[in-house]
């Protein structure tokens, strides 16, 4: 059987002078046994191992009582070529010596090497790869549950690659606490039906420092159809998400200084109209010798002050409306006598025009700002009668609809052609470019922003010549 082994066999003495070679170790080495006979154990090693293979040390353990020693090193043939070998060294005892033969075995291993380098090549090649990408990988076991994370999966978590001890909990308290449940469905629904899946999730290091990554997986399944193993990556995109957070707002920015200048210029051109009267009349006021005509001049100038007063606090109201959060103290409020409130407020400017009224009595409570209503409510009101024929009737009404209020107000006035309705609500519009028509441009922004902030809508219905309807939709309040 040793004549035949495959593996190269030697019995050695103590000393390691060789007593038998099988054929496997000539065939192996290149040397007969009468070629290695006299040879010490010293000159073996200088004979047949590569000199930068020290490995003398580790063969005299032998000696020092060591029963059997494995090396793997470079084994320098006849012919001068060289193979990797293992060799085990076992000692075998005498009846009065601790040492009576060596038996070594030796196999051919170069082509084992090769392949283990080759492989730590591979993985060299891919550590590095996924370090340029900022691409880390990772493998879940659902049969022994063990989990493997690539050196690049670490550093983009936060964790020592030396030190970490990969696992599941830990990868769970990694993903932001917020995200945490979408990706337990994600894998979840991998797990049971394959379906992999992209998402782009946070991983929160030890340190709370807070990364973006692009996280993709797929499900490896057996014969049978059951998943086994899922596989993933992740990558990191915080640059990404950072530049694109800082092009937004570049991008806001810019639409906040253009908002802004023009609110600035049709500011300024509504502030021109009043306060050149008010120059012109004072002018002429100063040169009128009669007194009832300087009343008359005086009393314009109060007018157009008036005016500009009220332009003042309805910017100043929009500027309120733009920069506040909603009210934590809304109360319940009666829609009913908020709505009275409104009219009767906007028809002392209207005393001879004809109103309906239907405010029913039962209806529920909502939660708001009473005084912000009424402003909403007058607003529209106001609108109704501003741009109605002095004869027709104002109509305004309170309805209930399903789990919400609607203040109606229709008018039979001019109307809203079709491609302006979607610009009404914004700030300082009006369908003249010379701002000539009577107004601000500013009650229905006003109105909106208010129904807004109570969580309601604001629509409205229109033909041009034939009236509008607007609804101020707004919703109950719970009984909590």
């Amino acid at each position: 059987m040793v004549h035949c082994s495959r593996d190269a066999l030697a019995l050695h003495k103590p000393d390691g002078r060789f007593i038998y070679i099988n054929p496997s170790y000539t065939k192996l080495t290149g040397y007969t046994l009468g070629e290695l006979r006299h040879c010490t154990a010293r000159q073996l090693c200088e004979l047949l191992i590569h000199p930068q293979d020290d490995v003398w040390e580790t063969f005299q353990r032998l000696a020092d009582g060591v029963p059997s020693i494995t090396l793997e090193y470079r084994l320098r043939r006849k012919d001068s070529s060289y193979v990797w070998v293992a060799t085990t060294s076992t000692r075998i005892p005498g009846p009065d010596r601790p040492i009576r033969y060596i038996l070594t075995s030796t196999h051919d291993i170069t082509e084992r090497r090769k392949q283990e380098r080759a492989r730590r090549q591979a993985e060299e090649q891919l550590r590095k790869a996924q370090a340029l990408a900022r691409l880390g990988s990772w493998e879940l076991d659902l049969i022994t549950n063990e989990t493997i994370w690539s050196e690049e999966f670490c550093r983009i978590c936060g964790f020592d690659p030396e030190t970490v001890q990969p696992s599941v909990e830990l990868g769970t308290l990694a993903i932001h606490p917020d995200d945490r449940e979408k990706v337990a469905q994600a894998l979840e629904r991998t797990r049971t039906t394959g379906e992999p899946y992209i998402m782009e999730k946070r991983i929160v290091h030890p340190d709370g420092k807070v990364r973006w990554v692009l996280s993709q997986d797929e499900a490896i399944r057996d014969d049978l159809g059951n998943t086994i193993r899922i596989v993933g990556t992740i990558l990191d995109i915080t640059e990404r998400r950072e530049a694109q957070q800082q092009a937004f707002n570049a991008a806001l920015e810019r639409e906040r200084v253009q908002i802004l200048a023009r609110f600035v210029r049709d500011a300024a051109h509504e502030f021109r109209t009043p306060l050149a009267i008010i120059n012109t009349e004072a002018y002429l006021m100063a040169r009128q010798p009669d007194a009832e005509k300087r009343a008359i001049k005086a009393q314009q100038i109060s007018d157009q002050i008036a005016r500009t007063s009220r332009l003042l606090d309805m910017l100043l109201l929009m500027v309120r409306m733009d920069q506040e959060e909603l009210l934590s103290d809304f109360v319940k409020v009666d829609l009913r006598i908020i709505a009275q409130h409104a009219h009767e407020r906007v028809h002392v400017s209207y005393p001879s025009r004809a109103a309906h009224l239907e405010l029913p009595t039962n209806l529920p409570p909502i939660l708001g700002s009473a005084v912000d209503l009424e402003e909403a409510f007058a607003q529209v009101i106001d609108n109704a009668y501003r741009y109605s024929p002095p004869e027709s009737t104002v109509r305004i009404r309170l309805v209930q609809n399903q789990d919400a209020l609607c203040l109606q107000v229709e008018d039979d006035g001019i109307g809203i052609a079709e491609e302006d309705q979607g610009r009404i609500f914004e700030t300082f519009w009006r369908k003249d470019d010379a701002h000539s028509s009577s107004g601000f441009g500013l009650g229905l922004p006003i109105a909106k922003r208010i129904v807004d902030r109570h969580g309601g809508a604001i629509r409205v219905r229109s033909e041009l010549g034939r009236g509008s309807t607007f609804c101020l939709s707004l919703p109950i309040a719970s009984m909590s």
